[in-house]
């Protein structure tokens, strides 16, 4: 009783918290919904810029650990209805989005939706955003309007993401220079010529990324559309890679009954070797060249998502080019000076191209947008 009933409450309010997202295609905070943005100020930069003092810091930081405590207390209970449920949920939610205008101050309260907007151009592009996220649902943007916009979005979103890969490189040039040669040669070979912008898909996709790189883990990546492209593979060739992961994950999440009958060591021993057999198929398709070219993606999917400095002093960057810690204990000041300089330069990019966003919607919205997202434009340090 209790497992469906918290499914089925956990499933209605996640339709209702997320139904202008319907025809969507961003996951981040709904800048309505101030209870969602919470863990925005946890962020550095958003803290700054609200100028949260130290007792509104403990606060939030109270009121994001106490969320949910009395709905397990009441899910101890055992069997409880669904519209018992949903009423502690409802009165948990009031409680919090009461105590939520008791710590900030109207200014503040005004301000995080407005960098709750700007966090999601940032996150998704320009395009994404006024055509299927927050910010053109709730601006009201009509689809005959999205059409006579589009391509002036794409453009931009296009020239933003060239010049923050043109910013990246110029940042591991400066770390360049305090790298041995050796380290700056395997630097170079894996990440080639180029960068990735950094974008929610990016940063979803590195979550599934794990170090060591296996693989399988290596040959998913071109599964992603914006990765298959830069892979010179051609469409059969794309298309056998892709059967062989989907055969191998059935097989791992739904094992035959005679593997299910198997002793466990012998269960072991099976599943290795099917993997083995996948290891030597995506050998034969993908090649030396091809793996060297997914590690390379996978590094730079990395840097996108955590960025240049944590990429090398606690990432596969590091580790890659076979720094030693006391080599990355030395570079440690000159990483953060770095990624402090890329962080400010991505910033003013950013801001620079958000006056040709506002000016490219429809000109009976432009007031309407220049106050649901402020007069200034506040780069806000990655969310992680």
């Amino acid at each position: 009783m209790w497992s469906f009933s918290w499914f089925v409450l956990t499933l209605y309010f996640s339709v209702v918290a997320n139904v202008s997202l319907a025809q969507g295609v961003t996951d981040v905070p709904d800048p309505r919904n101030l209870r969602g943005l919470i863990p925005l100020a946890r962020n550095e930069s958003v803290a700054r810029e609200l100028r949260l003092e130290r007792w509104q810091e403990v606060e939030l930081r109270e009121l994001l650990e106490s969320n949910g405590g009395d709905l397990e207390t009441v899910r101890e209970r055992g069997n409880v209805s669904f519209d018992l449920l949903k009423k502690k949920l409802e009165e948990k939610q009031s409680s919090a989005d009461a105590r939520i205008v008791e710590i900030f101050d109207p200014n503040q309260i005004k301000r995080i939706p407005q960098l709750g907007y700007q966090i999601e151009i940032y996150k998704v592009g320009f395009g994404p955003t006024a055509l299927g996220g927050y910010f053109g649902s709730h601006l009201g943007i009509t689809a005959s309007q999205k059409d006579a916009m589009r391509s002036k979005l794409e453009s931009l979103d296009k020239e933003f993401s060239a010049s923050v890969n043109e910013q990246y490189s110029l940042s591991f040039a400066k770390l360049s220079s305090h790298l041995s040669t050796s380290s700056l040669t395997r630097a170079r070979d894996l990440v080639g010529s180029g960068f990735l912008a950094p974008s929610f898909r990016v940063e979803n996709t590195w979550k599934k990324v794990k170090y060591p790189f296996s693989k399988v883990v290596l040959a998913s990546l071109i599964e992603v559309p914006e990765i298959a492209k830069e892979v010179p593979l051609d469409f059969r060739t794309l298309e056998s890679v892709r059967d062989c992961l989907k055969d191998y994950r059935n097989t791992m999440r739904h094992p035959s009954e005679k593997i299910l009958r198997m002793e466990p060591m012998e269960r072991v021993n099976e599943l290795q070797k099917r993997l083995d057999q996948v290891n030597e198929l995506l050998d034969e398709k993908l090649g030396p060249e091809g793996f060297l070219l997914l590690r390379s993606l996978a590094v730079r999917l990395e840097i996108a998502t955590v960025g240049l400095g944590k990429a090398i002093t606690h990432g596969a960057l590091g580790q890659e080019i076979g720094l030693s810690k006391g080599e990355i204990d030395l570079l440690g000041p000159v990483i953060e000076e770095v990624d402090k300089a890329t962080d400010e330069a991505i910033g003013k990019l950013a801001a620079g191209m958000l006056s040709q966003f506002v000016e490219a919607l429809p000109s009976d919205k432009i007031a309407t947008a220049k106050n649901m997202l402020g007069k200034e434009f506040v780069f806000v340090q990655r969310i992680r």
